[in-house]
């Protein structure tokens, strides 16, 4: 947002205000703009539309920014006039600045979140593209109704299992914008080990091998969904039996080379 949306007489306050505060000031409105042109197009991401979880966290996430950008900018209506008329000196504007860079509302903070939610999307997107033409479900009551279907007595669901709804640092933000104070939070996100990364796109190839092997087998039914449980990171399979579920973790996916075929045991 332009410094001159703040006061009609824009020019005599650039005058008035030294070019160093009047730089940091478009510099901070400039780069709470990137972010949420950043978050606008991370919104736009096919992965994110099919899956809600994250998609709620992005719009949460680019809430919670506009309040904080709406909240700067009054603050800034407030003290730019005040140090024009002489009421304020300039050192109030960089104690405002340095506030904000003490706060969840950092542009290192705020850049550091969408990183990660960036990387845990690409890391998604790896599997799915793997994964590519098997049916993804928002959520556990659409798979319940893919399970239970007529015919289906086999489903194979590939979970998401470290997608999840309560993301701590959103926590953290909403509560500074009710009650200003410093906040962190130290955690390790899975999208971030290689181990798991692996394990989670070698798992995905052989719930494609395996889906491509029973294409003509009505009795089975092949899923994707984003469902949170703590007892395995990244990603698991689930085997549900005539609509029960009994398997959290199946992995006999081995395909018979003779004739093409699978079985579960």
């Amino acid at each position: 947002m332009p410094l001159e949306n703040f006061n009609s007489e824009a020019a005599e306050l650039k005058k008035e205000i030294s070019s160093e505060v009047v730089g940091k000031v478009q510099y901070h409105l400039d780069k709470l703009r990137e972010i949420g042109m950043r978050c606008n197009d991370s919104l736009e991401d096919k992965v994110v539309e099919q899956f809600p979880v994250i998609r709620e966290e992005l719009r949460t996430f680019q809430t919670l920014c506009g309040k904080h950008a709406t909240n700067l900018q009054q603050a800034l209506a407030k003290k730019l006039p005040s140090i024009r008329e002489g009421k304020e000196d300039e050192s109030s504007l960089n104690q405002l600045f340095e506030d904000r860079e003490k706060s969840p509302f950092s542009q290192e903070k705020l850049t550091k979140w969408l990183e990660h939610k960036e990387r845990e999307i690409n890391v998604i997107r790896s599997c799915v593209d793997t994964m590519e033409g098997i049916k993804i479900v928002p959520n556990q009551s659409a798979l319940d109704r893919q399970v239970f279907a007529r015919g289906v007595e086999d489903a194979l669901c590939f979970v998401f299992t470290s997608v999840e709804r309560g993301d701590t640092y959103l926590d953290v933000m909403a509560g500074y914008l009710d009650y200003p104070k410093l906040g962190s939070t130290n955690e390790d996100p899975w999208y971030y080990s290689n181990e798991v990364l692996n394990k989670m796109r070698k798992k995905a190839k052989a719930f494609q091998h395996f889906a491509n092997a029973q294409k003509s087998n009505s009795r089975f039914c092949f899923l994707v969904a984003a469902i949170a449980n703590k007892n395995y990171t990244g990603a698991t399979i689930y085997h549900y039996e005539k609509g029960n579920l009994v398997s959290e973790d199946f992995s006999n996916l081995e395909v018979k080379s003779s004739s093409d075929t699978c079985d579960i045991l």
